[in-house]
């Protein structure tokens, strides 16, 4: 490889914010005032300034009271006493779960038991589920789960566990860089992660069917194969190619194998999301100096920047599966910072401190990259509305690039 693109392949691991490169190429993050942009018909503010639910808990064994406290707060309540609550969860103590949801005046919502088949974990989840749905009107997480990098000495694995924590397993045993874990839609049918790998010597990308274990090469180009992202219809993946030169985005047919290169910008881009409708995909960019987010319409087979109120630069973009908000990453001064924004563009809201987020199902939660005050790095989740996080609870720190399975 020479010594120019391996130059450029940094660049674009940095901005999947892999540890060993960052501090070099830390300045081309900088961040510098923005300049207005035109008001946004979306009420941002109000979408990211609620309040969390008040829910109280009762007559569940310890075991199932943890699972349901942690499901319910990752997704906008807080758990509380009967006489704070707004809503009431009764169990009876015994196995299977089941559950009485009431509200505050005693009235019952619905009277539910779970199959008893089932682990108990997963009847508390999906009694949460339908809690949220009930209440929140939104799909349920209890059976998804989470990709992830994770650190092995000065290289990494991919792994996948539990939204939760729970059922960490390491898929990969390769101790070489491995970047950009990404699910393959319709998760848990279709139980395929996709990521790149440094596994003979060059950054290909591969398709990993957890269910077998086996996985093959999806993209082996000359130079960068890196940040799959596969269209929500399942048609087509998008990815960053150098194999002209500077990084660039390409789209390949999943049946066809037909390649469509997007950008000739001669400029480095990056971590390329789709929308829900499989009809515009949003990237990163230095086309016009910082690294901005960019959105290609494939309607009109244009890109252009996205304007974003109170961002001059953004990375690590994901788009909500609802289609209206796109998080990503900022810097702001020595840290990065999660935000969200409309879609179509316009003001950005800073959440909290971390990098690269990834949406849940339910585009309320997003899971992201958590630097610890010893430097590590782990998971942590984010509830959008109330900006409240929770760490996710498991014994393997190292863990960075999270996607959340759809």
């Amino acid at each position: 490889m020479t010594q120019g693109l391996k130059a450029r392949l940094n660049r674009e691991i940095l901005i999947k914010g892999i540890t060993w490169l960052a501090v070099a190429w830390i300045s081309m993050f900088q961040v510098r005032p923005a300049q207005a942009q035109s008001s946004t018909t979306i009420d941002i503010d109000g979408y990211a300034s609620a309040k969390a639910v008040p829910i109280a808990i009762q007559g569940y064994p310890q075991a199932v009271t943890t699972l349901l406290t942690f499901h319910l707060e990752v997704v906008g309540f807080e758990v509380t006493s009967k006489n704070s609550a707004r809503y009431v969860l009764q169990g009876n103590g015994e196995s299977p779960v089941q559950g009485i949801l009431r509200d505050s005046s005693g009235g019952v919502i619905f009277s539910r038991r779970y199959k008893a088949s089932a682990s108990t974990r997963a009847q508390a989840h999906a009694l949460a589920d339908d809690v949220s749905k009930q209440i929140l009107g939104i799909p349920g997480i209890g059976q998804t789960k989470l990709a992830a990098k994770l650190k092995k000495g000065r290289n990494g694995e991919i792994c996948v566990l539990d939204f939760d924590g729970a059922n960490l397993k390491v898929l990969t045993s390769d101790d070489t860089v491995v970047a950009s874990p990404t699910w393959y839609p319709g998760f848990p049918k279709s139980a395929v992660l996709f990521y790149t790998s440094y596994v003979y010597n060059n950054p290909d990308i591969y398709y990993h069917n957890l269910a077998s274990g086996k996985r093959n090469a999806a993209s082996r180009y000359s130079g960068l194969n890196a940040s799959p992202a596969i269209s929500p219809d399942r048609s087509k993946m998008a990815m960053i190619l150098s194999k002209n030169g500077s990084p660039d985005v390409y789209i390949k047919g999943i049946q066809s194998g037909k390649l469509q290169q997007i950008t000739k910008t001669r400029v480095e881009e990056a971590t390329p999301c789709w929308s829900p409708d499989s009809q515009k995909l949003c990237f990163v960019s230095r086309a016009t100096g910082r690294p901005r987010l960019w959105i290609h319409d494939f309607s009109t087979d244009k890109s252009n920047p996205l304007q974003i109120i109170g961002a001059a630069s953004s990375f690590e973009p994901d788009w909500s599966p609802d289609g209206k908000w796109i998080a990503f990453t900022i810097q702001r001064g020595g840290s990065f910072r999660i935000c969200v924004c409309p879609a179509e563009g316009g003001k950005m809201v800073e959440l909290t401190e971390g990098e690269d987020p990834s949406w849940a199902p339910n585009s309320r939660t997003l899971v992201f990259t958590k630097r610890t005050r010893g430097g590590d790095r782990t998971l942590s989740l984010l509830d959008v509305p109330t900006k409240r996080v929770k760490d996710i609870p498991t014994s393997s720190r190292g863990l960075s690039q999270p996607s959340w399975s759809r």
